[in-house]
């Protein structure tokens, strides 16, 4: 009887070497194959926003550099976290990668998500980073941010903006633009994503707008909309804007400069296939045609690698993980 044990077990332990073998035989098999079917990219705005955009053309880039075809997935709510969380969830296998912008950093705090994206997902490549504009239609009739400021002193509560989602950077903007000026205008938040709060804008339900440059570049350029201020330190190069100064120039005391996309993939994904993925996103960004494209939607590039973009994942959580919790935005929503 103690032998036909010793015997079980020995089989048992030889039909679980066999599979554990069999498992690592596969998983190396598979990560020198990848790709060798589709990537789902998840992109948590509804179509027709900047980061929408740029996903279309890292898509093209990767089916013209990667040999494997992309398919968009918009997972919209949330600000984002609709499609974070999916992406976070995911199987973590390289074929389900997504994008993020700054907002991801902070987005925990605000208890809508249910991981903590920091920890639970790897950034592999920055494609682009900028600035944010305030816009009004252009039969508005202010033509500067102070105009703006005077108007709304001697009309409280009367002027709403709007922005994709209460803890995103375009929210947060307002709020300390609120702050630095004492003003009385109320936030409407669309949380499905630039293209909705853009739709509210251009209907006139919201009378200000923030909002990346490149959303708004077409209808500027056909004199619908006129830009107020730049959120950056220095003036934006693209001819569209150039001449539109920053608020710290027309005396408001607020500047945001932050504003980031990046390709993020979950942390347990092989390492060997990271590695593979994010080389390819390189040779993708760096691609003239990519940057032409980009340039051309009034987006600029800054590649960045899985490493620093990391460092600045990190960065980021803390540094503006505090300018909430000084707004008090956290608490209010």
């Amino acid at each position: 009887m103690r032998y036909k044990k010793f015997y079980i077990v020995i089989i048992f332990f030889l039909l679980t070497s066999m599979g554990g073998y069999a498992y690592m035989k596969n998983a190396l098999v598979s990560a020198s194959e990848y790709p060798n079917k589709p990537i789902t990219m998840i992109v948590p705005y509804s179509a027709g926003g900047s980061i929408d955009m740029t996903a279309r053309m890292i898509q093209k880039g990767m089916a013209k550099h990667f040999n494997q075809s992309v398919v968009i997935l918009n997972k919209t709510g949330g600000a984002g976290t609709v499609g974070w969380n999916e992406l976070a969830g995911s199987n973590p296998d390289g074929y389900t990668i997504g994008f993020t912008n700054i907002d991801i950093t902070w987005q925990p705090l605000n208890d809508e998500g249910r991981y903590n994206y920091v920890t639970a997902l790897q950034p592999l490549a920055q494609t682009a980073a900028g600035s944010m504009v305030i816009s009004v239609l252009t039969d508005q009739p202010w033509q500067n941010i102070n105009d703006l400021i005077e108007y709304t002193k001697e009309h409280p509560g009367e002027i709403k903006y709007g922005h994709p989602g209460i803890g995103t950077t375009r929210h947060i903007l307002g709020e300390m633009f609120i702050k630095a000026t004492d003003v009385d205008i109320m936030q409407v938040p669309f949380s499905n994503g630039e293209s909705e709060a853009l739709a509210a804008f251009l209907g006139g339900h919201v009378k200000l707008l923030i909002s990346s440059p490149a959303l708004i570049k077409e209808f500027v350029k056909e004199g619908k909309v006129r830009v107020l201020a730049v959120s950056d330190e220095t003036r934006l190069s693209d001819p569209v804007f150039k001449n539109i100064p920053t608020l710290k120039e027309q005396g408001v005391n607020v500047a945001l400069t932050s504003c980031w996309d990046m390709v993020a993939i979950p942390k347990e994904v092989p390492k060997d296939v990271k590695i593979k993925l994010a080389k390819e996103l390189e040779i993708v960004i760096n691609d003239p045609e990519f940057k032409e494209d980009m340039k051309e939607f009034g987006l600029t590039v800054k590649y960045l690698g899985p490493e620093d973009c990391t460092k600045k994942w990190i960065t980021d959580h803390i540094q503006f993980g505090n300018v909430i919790k000084e707004l008090g935005i956290a608490q209010r929503n």
